[in-house]
Protein backbone atom coordinates (compact mmCIF):
# COMPACT_ATOMS: atom_id res chain seq x y z
CA UNK A 1 0.00 0.00 0.00
CA UNK A 2 1.07 3.57 -0.63
CA UNK A 3 1.41 5.95 2.31
CA UNK A 4 -0.60 9.17 2.78
CA UNK A 5 0.24 12.20 4.96
CA UNK A 6 -2.50 14.76 5.78
CA UNK A 7 -1.50 18.36 6.61
CA UNK A 8 -4.19 20.85 7.71
CA UNK A 9 -4.49 23.25 10.65
CA UNK A 10 -8.18 22.32 11.15
CA UNK A 11 -8.45 19.16 13.21
CA UNK A 12 -11.98 18.45 11.92
CA UNK A 13 -10.74 18.52 8.33
CA UNK A 14 -7.99 16.03 9.20
CA UNK A 15 -10.47 13.74 10.95
CA UNK A 16 -12.89 14.03 8.04
CA UNK A 17 -10.27 13.15 5.45
CA UNK A 18 -9.11 10.13 7.44
CA UNK A 19 -12.65 8.79 7.75
CA UNK A 20 -14.43 9.89 4.58
CA UNK A 21 -13.24 6.92 2.49
CA UNK A 22 -11.86 3.42 3.01
CA UNK A 23 -8.21 4.18 2.23
CA UNK A 24 -7.00 0.60 2.41
CA UNK A 25 -9.64 -0.57 -0.07
CA UNK A 26 -8.03 1.61 -2.77
CA UNK A 27 -4.43 0.78 -1.90
CA UNK A 28 -3.49 3.54 0.56
CA UNK A 29 -2.92 3.90 4.29
CA UNK A 30 -2.87 7.18 6.26
CA UNK A 31 0.44 7.09 8.15
CA UNK A 32 0.46 10.53 9.78
CA UNK A 33 -0.90 14.05 10.06
CA UNK A 34 0.34 17.56 10.85
CA UNK A 35 -1.19 20.96 11.63
CA UNK A 36 1.17 23.28 9.70
CA UNK A 37 3.70 23.23 6.88
CA UNK A 38 6.75 23.11 9.14
CA UNK A 39 5.41 20.12 11.07
CA UNK A 40 4.22 18.57 7.82
CA UNK A 41 7.70 18.70 6.29
CA UNK A 42 9.20 17.07 9.39
CA UNK A 43 6.59 14.29 9.11
CA UNK A 44 7.33 13.97 5.39
CA UNK A 45 11.03 13.39 6.10
CA UNK A 46 10.22 10.90 8.85
CA UNK A 47 7.40 8.92 7.21
CA UNK A 48 8.38 9.17 3.52
CA UNK A 49 4.76 9.24 2.26
CA UNK A 50 3.86 8.63 -1.37
CA UNK A 51 1.00 11.16 -1.26
CA UNK A 52 0.73 14.41 0.72
CA UNK A 53 -2.67 16.11 1.09
CA UNK A 54 -2.17 19.70 2.28
CA UNK A 55 -4.13 22.85 3.00
CA UNK A 56 -2.73 26.13 1.65
CA UNK A 57 -3.25 28.65 4.44
CA UNK A 58 -1.69 27.40 7.69
CA UNK A 59 0.36 28.91 10.56
CA UNK A 60 4.18 28.90 10.64
CA UNK A 61 4.80 27.59 7.11
CA UNK A 62 1.95 27.33 4.60
CA UNK A 63 1.07 24.75 1.96
CA UNK A 64 2.92 26.60 -0.81
CA UNK A 65 6.18 26.40 1.14
CA UNK A 66 5.55 22.72 1.91
CA UNK A 67 4.75 21.89 -1.72
CA UNK A 68 7.94 23.57 -2.92
CA UNK A 69 10.10 21.79 -0.29
CA UNK A 70 8.68 18.35 -1.07
CA UNK A 71 8.90 18.80 -4.84
CA UNK A 72 12.58 19.73 -4.55
CA UNK A 73 13.20 16.56 -2.51
CA UNK A 74 11.17 14.16 -4.65
CA UNK A 75 9.54 14.52 -8.05
CA UNK A 76 7.65 11.25 -7.48
CA UNK A 77 5.65 12.28 -4.37
CA UNK A 78 2.06 13.17 -5.26
CA UNK A 79 0.75 16.37 -3.67
CA UNK A 80 -2.97 17.17 -3.44
CA UNK A 81 -3.68 20.79 -2.47
CA UNK A 82 -6.91 21.68 -0.65
CA UNK A 83 -8.21 25.16 -1.44
CA UNK A 84 -11.18 27.51 -0.99
CA UNK A 85 -13.05 29.60 -3.56
CA UNK A 86 -10.98 32.69 -2.78
CA UNK A 87 -7.63 30.87 -3.00
CA UNK A 88 -7.44 29.94 -6.70
CA UNK A 89 -4.39 32.15 -7.19
CA UNK A 90 -2.65 30.21 -4.42
CA UNK A 91 -3.72 26.93 -6.04
CA UNK A 92 -2.14 27.98 -9.33
CA UNK A 93 1.06 28.85 -7.49
CA UNK A 94 1.00 25.46 -5.76
CA UNK A 95 0.67 23.69 -9.12
CA UNK A 96 3.68 25.64 -10.38
CA UNK A 97 5.58 24.60 -7.23
CA UNK A 98 4.98 20.93 -7.97
CA UNK A 99 1.49 20.07 -6.69
CA UNK A 100 -0.13 17.21 -8.62
CA UNK A 101 -3.72 18.44 -8.35
CA UNK A 102 -6.08 20.52 -6.21
CA UNK A 103 -9.55 20.10 -4.72
CA UNK A 104 -12.04 22.54 -3.20
CA UNK A 105 -12.50 21.93 0.52
CA UNK A 106 -16.22 22.60 0.25
CA UNK A 107 -16.61 19.99 -2.50
CA UNK A 108 -14.70 17.05 -1.04
CA UNK A 109 -16.93 14.02 -1.65
CA UNK A 110 -16.18 10.32 -1.55
CA UNK A 111 -16.37 9.64 -5.29
CA UNK A 112 -14.18 12.57 -6.33
CA UNK A 113 -11.53 11.86 -3.72
CA UNK A 114 -11.50 8.14 -4.56
CA UNK A 115 -11.17 8.88 -8.29
CA UNK A 116 -8.29 11.26 -7.66
CA UNK A 117 -6.48 8.84 -5.35
CA UNK A 118 -6.94 5.99 -7.85
CA UNK A 119 -5.34 8.21 -10.49
CA UNK A 120 -2.42 8.86 -8.12
CA UNK A 121 -2.09 5.12 -7.42
CA UNK A 122 -1.90 4.29 -11.12
CA UNK A 123 0.76 6.96 -11.64
CA UNK A 124 2.74 5.67 -8.65
CA UNK A 125 2.48 2.07 -9.87
CA UNK A 126 3.49 3.10 -13.38
CA UNK A 127 6.48 5.10 -12.12
CA UNK A 128 7.80 2.03 -10.31
CA UNK A 129 7.27 -0.35 -13.22
CA UNK A 130 8.67 2.13 -15.74
CA UNK A 131 12.09 2.34 -14.09
CA UNK A 132 14.84 0.95 -16.39
CA UNK A 133 16.06 -2.39 -15.02
CA UNK A 134 19.58 -1.12 -14.52
CA UNK A 135 18.41 1.99 -12.71
CA UNK A 136 15.88 0.48 -10.32
CA UNK A 137 16.81 1.59 -6.84
CA UNK A 138 16.47 -0.66 -3.83
CA UNK A 139 13.96 1.71 -2.24
CA UNK A 140 11.72 1.66 -5.35
CA UNK A 141 11.80 -2.13 -5.49
CA UNK A 142 10.90 -2.20 -1.83
CA UNK A 143 8.02 0.20 -2.40
CA UNK A 144 6.41 -2.48 -4.59
CA UNK A 145 7.26 -5.19 -2.04
CA UNK A 146 5.82 -2.97 0.69
CA UNK A 147 2.58 -2.52 -1.24
CA UNK A 148 2.28 -6.27 -1.75
CA UNK A 149 3.02 -7.11 1.90
CA UNK A 150 0.51 -4.52 3.11
CA UNK A 151 -2.13 -6.04 0.86
CA UNK A 152 -1.45 -9.46 2.38
CA UNK A 153 -1.57 -8.18 5.97
CA UNK A 154 -4.53 -5.82 5.72
CA UNK A 155 -6.83 -7.63 3.29
CA UNK A 156 -8.16 -11.17 3.14
CA UNK A 157 -6.62 -12.74 0.07
CA UNK A 158 -7.02 -15.79 -2.15
CA UNK A 159 -4.13 -17.47 -3.93
CA UNK A 160 -5.50 -16.55 -7.35
CA UNK A 161 -3.45 -16.20 -10.57
CA UNK A 162 -3.22 -12.41 -10.20
CA UNK A 163 -1.64 -12.69 -6.74
CA UNK A 164 0.74 -15.43 -7.89
CA UNK A 165 1.76 -13.17 -10.76
CA UNK A 166 2.56 -10.36 -8.31
CA UNK A 167 4.63 -12.79 -6.22
CA UNK A 168 6.53 -13.94 -9.28
CA UNK A 169 7.19 -10.36 -10.40
CA UNK A 170 8.89 -9.68 -7.05
CA UNK A 171 10.78 -12.98 -6.99
CA UNK A 172 8.86 -14.12 -3.92
CA UNK A 173 8.57 -17.89 -3.50
CA UNK A 174 4.91 -18.74 -2.91
CA UNK A 175 4.75 -22.47 -3.60
CA UNK A 176 6.40 -25.38 -1.80
CA UNK A 177 7.96 -22.90 0.59
CA UNK A 178 8.08 -21.98 4.25
CA UNK A 179 7.55 -18.48 5.65
CA UNK A 180 8.56 -16.39 8.65
CA UNK A 181 8.45 -12.79 9.86
CA UNK A 182 11.42 -10.79 11.10
CA UNK A 183 10.99 -7.36 12.70
CA UNK A 184 13.97 -5.08 13.36
CA UNK A 185 14.08 -1.80 15.29
CA UNK A 186 17.23 0.35 15.26
CA UNK A 187 17.92 2.32 18.46
CA UNK A 188 19.44 5.43 16.92
CA UNK A 189 20.39 8.24 19.31
CA UNK A 190 21.56 10.64 16.58
CA UNK A 191 18.35 11.42 14.71
CA UNK A 192 20.19 13.44 12.06
CA UNK A 193 21.78 10.18 10.90
CA UNK A 194 18.64 8.09 11.31
CA UNK A 195 17.63 8.01 7.65
CA UNK A 196 21.07 7.10 6.30
CA UNK A 197 21.60 4.42 8.97
CA UNK A 198 18.16 2.92 8.30
CA UNK A 199 18.75 2.76 4.55
CA UNK A 200 22.18 1.19 5.01
CA UNK A 201 20.74 -1.30 7.50
CA UNK A 202 18.04 -2.22 4.99
CA UNK A 203 20.61 -2.81 2.24
CA UNK A 204 22.75 -4.89 4.62
CA UNK A 205 19.78 -7.14 5.47
CA UNK A 206 18.72 -7.50 1.83
CA UNK A 207 22.26 -8.45 0.76
CA UNK A 208 22.39 -11.11 3.46
CA UNK A 209 18.99 -12.54 2.47
CA UNK A 210 20.03 -12.65 -1.18
CA UNK A 211 23.25 -14.46 -0.27
CA UNK A 212 21.22 -17.14 1.52
CA UNK A 213 18.73 -17.43 -1.34
CA UNK A 214 15.85 -16.25 0.85
CA UNK A 215 13.17 -14.25 -0.96
CA UNK A 216 11.29 -11.55 0.92
CA UNK A 217 8.60 -8.91 1.03
CA UNK A 218 9.33 -5.76 2.99
CA UNK A 219 7.60 -2.95 4.84
CA UNK A 220 8.89 -0.21 7.11
CA UNK A 221 10.22 3.29 7.40
CA UNK A 222 12.92 5.09 9.35
CA UNK A 223 14.18 2.85 12.16
CA UNK A 224 11.70 -0.05 11.84
CA UNK A 225 11.86 -2.87 9.28
CA UNK A 226 9.39 -5.75 8.77
CA UNK A 227 10.26 -8.69 6.51
CA UNK A 228 8.20 -11.64 5.36
CA UNK A 229 10.74 -14.30 4.39
CA UNK A 230 10.19 -17.24 2.08
CA UNK A 231 12.33 -20.26 1.29
CA UNK A 232 12.03 -24.04 1.01
CA UNK A 233 14.73 -24.59 3.64
CA UNK A 234 13.60 -21.94 6.12
CA UNK A 235 14.15 -23.46 9.56
CA UNK A 236 14.36 -22.12 13.08
CA UNK A 237 18.13 -22.64 13.01
CA UNK A 238 18.45 -20.60 9.81
CA UNK A 239 16.23 -17.84 11.23
CA UNK A 240 18.37 -17.69 14.35
CA UNK A 241 21.52 -17.39 12.22
CA UNK A 242 19.96 -14.67 10.07
CA UNK A 243 18.97 -12.72 13.19
CA UNK A 244 22.45 -12.96 14.71
CA UNK A 245 24.15 -12.01 11.43
CA UNK A 246 21.94 -8.92 11.16
CA UNK A 247 22.74 -7.99 14.75
CA UNK A 248 26.49 -8.41 14.26
CA UNK A 249 26.44 -6.36 11.06
CA UNK A 250 24.47 -3.45 12.53
CA UNK A 251 26.57 -3.34 15.70
CA UNK A 252 29.82 -3.60 13.72
CA UNK A 253 28.96 -0.89 11.19
CA UNK A 254 27.08 1.60 13.35
CA UNK A 255 27.77 0.71 16.98
CA UNK A 256 24.06 0.96 17.83
CA UNK A 257 21.75 -1.38 19.73
CA UNK A 258 18.82 -3.10 18.05
CA UNK A 259 15.64 -4.92 18.94
CA UNK A 260 14.93 -7.93 16.72
CA UNK A 261 12.18 -10.51 16.93
CA UNK A 262 11.26 -13.34 14.57
CA UNK A 263 8.53 -15.95 14.31
CA UNK A 264 8.82 -19.67 13.82
CA UNK A 265 8.58 -20.84 10.21
CA UNK A 266 5.06 -21.61 9.00
CA UNK A 267 4.01 -23.57 5.92
CA UNK A 268 0.80 -21.91 4.72
CA UNK A 269 0.41 -18.28 3.61
CA UNK A 270 -3.13 -18.51 4.97
CA UNK A 271 -1.49 -18.46 8.44
CA UNK A 272 0.22 -15.14 7.67
CA UNK A 273 -2.24 -12.85 9.47
CA UNK A 274 -2.21 -14.97 12.63
CA UNK A 275 1.58 -14.94 12.80
CA UNK A 276 1.77 -11.22 11.99
CA UNK A 277 -0.72 -10.31 14.71
CA UNK A 278 1.17 -12.42 17.25
CA UNK A 279 4.47 -10.87 16.16
CA UNK A 280 3.25 -7.27 16.53
CA UNK A 281 1.88 -8.00 20.01
CA UNK A 282 5.39 -9.10 20.95
CA UNK A 283 6.99 -6.12 19.20
CA UNK A 284 5.05 -3.89 21.61
CA UNK A 285 7.04 -5.49 24.44
CA UNK A 286 10.19 -3.75 23.10
CA UNK A 287 8.88 -0.92 25.30
CA UNK A 288 10.45 -2.57 28.33
CA UNK A 289 13.90 -3.13 26.77
CA UNK A 290 16.50 -0.50 27.81
CA UNK A 291 17.47 1.83 24.96
CA UNK A 292 21.15 0.82 24.99
CA UNK A 293 20.57 -2.94 25.16
CA UNK A 294 20.67 -5.39 22.23
CA UNK A 295 17.59 -7.63 22.26
CA UNK A 296 17.03 -10.62 19.95
CA UNK A 297 14.30 -13.16 20.59
CA UNK A 298 12.01 -15.72 19.02
CA UNK A 299 8.41 -14.49 19.26
CA UNK A 300 7.41 -17.79 20.85
CA UNK A 301 9.61 -17.00 23.86
CA UNK A 302 8.23 -13.49 24.49
CA UNK A 303 5.75 -13.67 27.36
CA UNK A 304 2.60 -11.56 27.50
CA UNK A 305 0.27 -11.69 30.50
CA UNK A 306 -3.05 -9.95 30.98
CA UNK A 307 -4.29 -8.12 34.03
CA UNK A 308 -7.16 -6.10 35.44
CA UNK A 309 -5.69 -2.73 36.29
CA UNK A 310 -8.47 -1.56 38.63
CA UNK A 311 -6.85 -2.98 41.79
CA UNK A 312 -3.41 -1.73 40.76
CA UNK A 313 -4.86 1.72 40.09
CA UNK A 314 -6.65 1.94 43.45
CA UNK A 315 -3.56 0.97 45.44
CA UNK A 316 -1.11 3.08 43.41
CA UNK A 317 -3.34 6.16 43.41
CA UNK A 318 -3.96 6.12 47.17
CA UNK A 319 -0.25 5.80 47.90
CA UNK A 320 0.68 8.55 45.43
CA UNK A 321 -1.92 10.95 46.89
CA UNK A 322 -0.50 10.32 50.35
CA UNK A 323 3.15 10.80 49.33
CA UNK A 324 2.49 13.85 47.17
CA UNK A 325 0.39 15.37 49.96
CA UNK A 326 3.38 14.86 52.28
CA UNK A 327 5.68 16.54 49.72
CA UNK A 328 7.69 13.31 49.67
CA UNK A 329 9.35 13.39 46.25
CA UNK A 330 11.57 10.38 46.89
CA UNK A 331 8.64 8.27 48.08
CA UNK A 332 6.47 9.41 45.17
CA UNK A 333 9.05 8.46 42.54
CA UNK A 334 9.66 5.14 44.29
CA UNK A 335 5.96 4.29 43.84
CA UNK A 336 6.14 5.34 40.17
CA UNK A 337 9.17 3.17 39.43
CA UNK A 338 7.75 0.28 41.43
CA UNK A 339 4.55 0.36 39.36
CA UNK A 340 6.26 0.47 35.96
CA UNK A 341 8.67 -2.27 37.07
CA UNK A 342 5.68 -4.40 38.10
CA UNK A 343 4.25 -4.22 34.58
CA UNK A 344 7.64 -5.13 33.11
CA UNK A 345 8.25 -8.04 35.48
CA UNK A 346 4.73 -9.41 35.06
CA UNK A 347 4.89 -9.06 31.24
CA UNK A 348 1.79 -6.87 31.09
CA UNK A 349 1.22 -5.08 27.74
CA UNK A 350 2.65 -1.53 27.66
CA UNK A 351 -0.67 -0.13 26.41
CA UNK A 352 -2.21 -1.10 29.77
CA UNK A 353 0.60 0.65 31.64
CA UNK A 354 0.10 3.82 29.59
CA UNK A 355 -3.66 3.64 30.10
CA UNK A 356 -3.16 3.23 33.85
CA UNK A 357 -0.79 6.18 34.07
CA UNK A 358 -3.06 8.54 32.14
CA UNK A 359 -5.96 7.55 34.43
CA UNK A 360 -3.83 8.17 37.52
CA UNK A 361 -2.72 11.57 36.19
CA UNK A 362 -6.37 12.51 35.72
CA UNK A 363 -7.21 11.49 39.29
CA UNK A 364 -4.17 13.31 40.70
CA UNK A 365 -5.22 16.41 38.79
CA UNK A 366 -8.61 16.39 40.52
CA UNK A 367 -6.89 16.16 43.92
CA UNK A 368 -4.03 18.61 43.34
CA UNK A 369 -5.66 20.80 40.70
CA UNK A 370 -4.08 24.05 41.83
CA UNK A 371 -0.56 22.62 41.74
CA UNK A 372 -1.13 21.18 38.27
CA UNK A 373 -2.67 24.38 36.90
CA UNK A 374 0.19 26.46 38.26
CA UNK A 375 2.48 24.60 35.85
CA UNK A 376 0.52 25.92 32.86
CA UNK A 377 -0.10 24.24 29.52
CA UNK A 378 2.39 21.47 30.27
CA UNK A 379 -0.31 19.84 32.34
CA UNK A 380 -3.07 20.02 29.77
CA UNK A 381 -4.63 16.59 30.28
CA UNK A 382 -5.20 15.75 26.61
CA UNK A 383 -1.67 16.89 25.82
CA UNK A 384 -0.25 14.79 28.64
CA UNK A 385 -2.32 11.79 27.50
CA UNK A 386 -0.80 12.20 24.03
CA UNK A 387 2.72 12.53 25.45
CA UNK A 388 2.32 9.36 27.51
CA UNK A 389 0.91 7.37 24.58
CA UNK A 390 3.83 8.38 22.36
CA UNK A 391 6.59 7.22 24.71
CA UNK A 392 8.57 4.42 23.07
CA UNK A 393 10.44 3.08 26.10
CA UNK A 394 9.69 2.49 29.76
CA UNK A 395 12.59 4.69 30.83
CA UNK A 396 11.16 7.53 28.70
CA UNK A 397 7.78 7.08 30.39
CA UNK A 398 9.47 7.11 33.80
CA UNK A 399 11.34 10.30 32.91
CA UNK A 400 8.17 12.02 31.70
CA UNK A 401 6.06 11.08 34.72
CA UNK A 402 8.88 11.75 37.19
CA UNK A 403 9.17 15.26 35.75
CA UNK A 404 5.42 15.82 36.08
CA UNK A 405 5.15 14.54 39.64
CA UNK A 406 8.30 16.36 40.79
CA UNK A 407 6.95 19.64 39.39
CA UNK A 408 3.63 19.14 41.19
CA UNK A 409 5.39 18.47 44.50
CA UNK A 410 7.59 21.55 44.03
CA UNK A 411 4.49 23.65 43.36
CA UNK A 412 2.75 22.25 46.43
CA UNK A 413 5.74 23.23 48.55
CA UNK A 414 5.64 26.74 47.14
CA UNK A 415 1.90 27.08 47.76
CA UNK A 416 2.10 25.74 51.29
CA UNK A 417 5.13 27.72 52.37
CA UNK A 418 4.36 30.97 50.57
CA UNK A 419 0.61 31.18 50.03
CA UNK A 420 -1.01 29.09 52.75
CA UNK A 421 -1.87 32.03 55.02
CA UNK A 422 -3.41 33.91 52.12
CA UNK A 423 -5.46 30.86 51.16
CA UNK A 424 -6.72 30.39 54.72
CA UNK A 425 -7.68 34.08 54.99
CA UNK A 426 -9.70 33.82 51.76
CA UNK A 427 -11.44 30.68 53.01
CA UNK A 428 -12.31 32.29 56.36
CA UNK A 429 -13.52 35.46 54.67
CA UNK A 430 -15.76 33.45 52.34
CA UNK A 431 -17.31 31.48 55.21
CA UNK A 432 -17.88 34.59 57.35
CA UNK A 433 -19.71 36.33 54.50
CA UNK A 434 -21.68 33.33 53.26
CA UNK A 435 -22.46 31.30 56.39
CA UNK A 436 -26.18 31.99 55.88
CA UNK A 437 -26.12 30.21 52.50
CA UNK A 438 -26.09 26.46 51.92
CA UNK A 439 -22.31 26.45 51.38
CA UNK A 440 -20.29 23.24 51.26
CA UNK A 441 -16.62 22.29 51.49
CA UNK A 442 -16.61 22.13 47.68
CA UNK A 443 -17.76 25.77 47.53
CA UNK A 444 -14.88 26.87 49.75
CA UNK A 445 -12.43 24.86 47.62
CA UNK A 446 -13.65 26.54 44.43
CA UNK A 447 -13.19 30.01 45.91
CA UNK A 448 -9.53 29.36 46.75
CA UNK A 449 -8.96 27.29 43.57
CA UNK A 450 -7.85 24.15 45.41
CA UNK A 451 -9.21 20.62 45.66
CA UNK A 452 -11.54 19.88 48.59
CA UNK A 453 -9.09 17.35 50.03
CA UNK A 454 -6.18 19.75 49.87
CA UNK A 455 -7.94 22.83 51.28
CA UNK A 456 -9.25 20.76 54.21
CA UNK A 457 -5.75 19.42 54.88
CA UNK A 458 -4.21 22.90 54.64
CA UNK A 459 -6.87 24.45 56.88
CA UNK A 460 -6.32 21.79 59.55
CA UNK A 461 -2.55 22.23 59.36
CA UNK A 462 -2.67 26.03 59.67
CA UNK A 463 -5.50 26.46 62.21
CA UNK A 464 -5.59 23.17 64.07
CA UNK A 465 -9.32 22.98 63.32
CA UNK A 466 -11.32 21.06 60.73
CA UNK A 467 -12.84 23.29 58.05
CA UNK A 468 -16.29 21.74 58.53
CA UNK A 469 -16.03 22.40 62.28
CA UNK A 470 -15.06 26.03 61.58
CA UNK A 471 -18.11 26.52 59.33
CA UNK A 472 -20.39 25.09 62.02
CA UNK A 473 -18.70 27.26 64.66
CA UNK A 474 -19.36 30.44 62.66
CA UNK A 475 -23.00 29.43 62.13
CA UNK A 476 -23.60 28.53 65.78
CA UNK A 477 -22.02 31.81 66.96
CA UNK A 478 -24.40 33.70 64.65
CA UNK A 479 -27.31 31.54 65.83
CA UNK A 480 -26.57 32.50 69.45
CA UNK A 481 -26.92 36.16 68.52
CA UNK A 482 -30.17 35.60 66.64
CA UNK A 483 -31.70 33.55 69.47
CA UNK A 484 -31.36 36.59 71.72
CA UNK A 485 -32.94 38.92 69.15
CA UNK A 486 -36.61 39.45 70.14
CA UNK A 487 -37.57 40.29 66.55
CA UNK A 488 -36.42 36.87 65.27
CA UNK A 489 -38.48 33.72 65.77
CA UNK A 490 -36.46 30.85 67.23
CA UNK A 491 -37.91 28.46 64.67
CA UNK A 492 -36.44 30.57 61.83
CA UNK A 493 -32.90 30.72 63.20
CA UNK A 494 -31.67 27.48 61.60
CA UNK A 495 -32.43 28.77 58.08
CA UNK A 496 -30.93 32.20 58.78
CA UNK A 497 -27.55 30.61 59.56
CA UNK A 498 -27.46 28.32 56.51
CA UNK A 499 -28.95 25.04 57.72
CA UNK A 500 -31.68 23.35 55.69
CA UNK A 501 -32.76 20.93 58.42
CA UNK A 502 -33.88 22.11 61.88
CA UNK A 503 -33.19 18.79 63.59
CA UNK A 504 -29.64 18.72 62.26
CA UNK A 505 -29.14 22.33 63.40
CA UNK A 506 -30.37 21.40 66.88
CA UNK A 507 -27.95 18.47 67.11
CA UNK A 508 -25.00 20.62 66.02
CA UNK A 509 -26.01 23.40 68.44
CA UNK A 510 -26.24 20.94 71.36
CA UNK A 511 -22.90 19.34 70.42
CA UNK A 512 -21.04 22.64 70.24
CA UNK A 513 -22.63 24.44 73.21
CA UNK A 514 -23.73 21.58 75.46
CA UNK A 515 -27.22 23.14 75.52
CA UNK A 516 -30.40 23.07 73.48
CA UNK A 517 -31.48 26.39 71.96
CA UNK A 518 -34.15 26.77 74.64
CA UNK A 519 -31.67 26.00 77.44
CA UNK A 520 -29.22 28.48 75.94
CA UNK A 521 -31.81 31.30 75.90
CA UNK A 522 -32.91 30.51 79.44
CA UNK A 523 -29.32 30.46 80.71
CA UNK A 524 -28.46 33.79 79.10
CA UNK A 525 -31.65 35.40 80.43
CA UNK A 526 -30.97 34.00 83.93
CA UNK A 527 -27.42 35.34 83.92
CA UNK A 528 -28.72 38.70 82.75
CA UNK A 529 -31.29 38.84 85.55
CA UNK A 530 -28.65 37.99 88.14
CA UNK A 531 -26.47 40.83 86.90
Amino acid sequence: MFKVLIVDDEVLVRIGLKNTIDWEAIGFTVVGEASNGEQGYAQYLKLEPDVVITDIKMPKQDGLWLTDKIHKDSKHTKILVLTCYDEFQYARTALKNGASDYMLKSEIVDDELIALMEKFKKELDDSLVAQPSGAVKTMNVNAVKRSLLNDLIKVKFDMDPALLERFEAQGFEASQSKYAFIFLQNKINNQSKSKSISETTLNLIIDHLNERGVSYLYNGYMDEHLFLLSGPDLTLTMLNRIANTIQNGVVQYFGIAINLIYTNAFEQLSELNTYHEKLMERVAMFFYVPRNQVYIENAEHVKIAHCHIREIKTDTLSRLVERIGQEDKEGTLAILYETTALFKDKHYPPRLLKHLMTQILGELYSVFKYAFDAQGAVFNYSGMHDAVSKTMHMDALNELLASVLSSVINELKYIRHNQSKHVIMRAINFVEHNYDQNISLEDVAKVVNLSKQYVCSLFKKETGQNLSTFINQIRIDKAKQLLLNPTVSSKDVFELVGYSNQQYFSRVFKKMTGLTTTEYKEQVEKNHDEV
